[in-house]
């Protein structure tokens, strides 16, 4: 895991990540005109909706990820979502081929591990 892109993508803003995110998913698309970015972020985000029960089952049983909740400062955040993308390289079932993980683990971040954790209990 590159830590130094992940620490760079930590410091995007969620539309940021969802414009990344929503290139790498469209970058094999076929296509007579290339998609807006408000487009390309709707498909990242609709994307990243329907893949979080398998992020929820991938991430919220490893302790190791869990016991960061309790204090993120930066080091803490960056050591985080290094440990989410080494959690979702490590997942089979989603085409992360396609898909740089450290957005993915960044955007997970910003949406709140402890809340995934939570609603995926719920189920």
């Amino acid at each position: 895991m590159d830590k130094t892109n992940s620490a760079t993508f930590a410091n995007m803003t969620e539309e940021e990540l969802d414009l990344l995110l929503g290139e790498a998913l469209l970058q094999d698309s076929l296509g007579s005109k290339a998609m807006a970015d408000d487009e390309k972020r709707k498909v990242a985000q609709n994307w990243f909706r329907a893949n979080m029960p398998t992020f929820a089952s991938l991430i919220c049983d490893q302790s190791n990820i869990i016991n960061f909740l309790a204090g993120p400062e930066k080091k803490e955040r960056n050591e985080l979502i290094a440990g989410m993308a080494e959690v979702l390289m490590k997942a089979s079932g989603i085409n992360f081929s396609i898909v740089p993980v450290a957005i993915i683990a960044v955007k997970l971040w910003h949406y709140g591990v402890a809340q995934l954790c939570a609603e995926s209990s719920k189920e």
